[in-house]
C-alpha cells in the first residue's frame, strides 16, 4: 500500500508508491512486453510452418 503523506501547503493527502510497488509495476510492464514478444514469435513460427506445409 502506498505511503500516505500530507502536502505541507494544501494539507492534501498524497499517496507515494513504495519502492516495492514501483518494482512490481516495472516487472509487470516488462512481463507484458515479453509476452507480446513471445506472441509475435509464435505467429512468425506459425507462418513459417504454414508456408512449409504449402510447399509440400
Amino acid at each position: 500500500m502506498p505511503a500516505e503523506r500530507r502536502d505541507p501547503a494544501s494539507k492534501a493527502r498524497l499517496f507515494i508508491p513504495t519502492t516495492r510497488e514501483r518494482s512490481l509495476v516495472r516487472d509487470q510492464r516488462q512481463l507484458t512486453r515479453s509476452l507480446e514478444e513471445v506472441e509475435k514469435m509464435k505467429q512468425e513460427l506459425q507462418n513459417i510452418m504454414n508456408s512449409l506445409k504449402d510447399k509440400e
